[in-house]
């Protein structure tokens, strides 16, 4: 099964301020497909396919995480691999949130170090929409420039979630398969 290691995106309101984020993404024009608001998070470690023995195998690691809750802010946007060739367009989070962060995903990943996975440092970030093509550039260039600071709001990092990923042509639907969860 397709897997990855994320952190759902909690408050409501966030959730929302992103989908209408992506939404006027998609309205400046191209294909581009907004990511549904029920499935923002931010990946910690993308697995890819694994098998049921490999995946409880990332159970076992993880059972027993002790740490505490993290106060982040969703704040800024970009674009990957840049804002002239976009592919996805992310929100991200603020220089305090990722000191505050950065402790929790270095321990995880400790965990998980040796399990197969994509090797991609991990980079804070929120995909909002996935870009196809897009033939309005200077638009879009615009449009991240305006929201370049804007603040989506706070969150509170209670968990992080094992998911299962699966494709279809109307988006992906991940299912959680385990939930670790913080203290504090």
């Amino acid at each position: 099964m397709r897997t990855f290691l994320a952190i759902d995106v909690g408050e409501e309101s966030v959730r929302e301020r992103m989908e209408e984020f992506g939404r006027r993404v998609a309205e400046v024009g191209g294909s581009v497909k907004p990511v549904r608001k029920e499935n923002l998070h931010m990946t910690v470690k993308f697995f890819g396919e694994l098998s049921k023995v490999e995946v409880e195998e990332i159970d076992e690691r993880l059972r027993g995480l002790e740490h505490e809750s993290v106060r982040i802010v969703y704040k800024g946007v970009g674009a990957f691999p840049s804002p002239s060739r976009p592919r996805v367009i992310w929100v991200g989070v603020d220089e305090g949130s990722r000191e505050r962060l950065m402790p929790l995903i270095r321990e995880v990943l400790g965990r998980l170090k040796g399990v197969k996975g994509d090797e991609k440092p991990f980079s804070p970030h929120v995909t909002v929409a996935r870009v196809k093509g897009f033939g309005r550039r200077a638009s879009l260039a615009k449009l991240l420039k305006e929201f370049e600071g804007f603040e989506f709001g706070e969150d509170v990092v209670k968990e992080l979630k094992l998911k299962k990923s699966e494709l279809t042509p109307r988006g992906p639907i991940y299912t959680d398969l385990y939930v670790y969860r913080l203290g504090g």
